[in-house]
């Protein structure tokens, strides 16, 4: 289990038992107030949100892996011998050892790929 995934668990569990002493079964030593709760209810909202921009973060990055390998693996039919790491300095903008002809391939493949996956 991720570190987020398991604070998000712990705020579950710690809104189950607000709930539980809340509840008429338990009357506990001391006074929960509504201020705690507040702020219970902020930091579970903050780690939600922190877990989701985590999941997007790593969402970008996968596709960018896919983008990469889809380019290498279509080209690669086509007899272009460009490596992904190559693929991967051209689309970040450096400039490779090669031979025109395949950096220009695989320019036109990720001008193909961005108008497709962007239509």
């Amino acid at each position: 289990m991720s570190p987020l995934k398991e604070i998000n668990a712990i705020f579950v569990e710690s809104n189950k038992l607000i709930n539980f002493l809340y509840s008429s079964m338990y009357t506990p030593p001391f006074a929960i107030s509504s201020r705690a709760i507040h702020l219970i209810a902020d930091i579970s909202a903050l780690v939600e949100r922190y877990a989701i921009r985590m999941e997007q973060e790593d969402a970008l990055l996968l596709r960018k892996i896919n983008r990469i390998k889809t380019i290498q693996g279509s080209l690669a039919i086509e007899g272009n011998t460009l490596s992904e790491s190559q693929i991967t300095d051209i689309l970040d903008g450096k400039h490779i050892v090669a031979p025109i002809r395949e950096i220009q391939e695989v320019r036109n493949a990720i001008k193909t790929y961005n108008s497709y996956h962007t239509a």
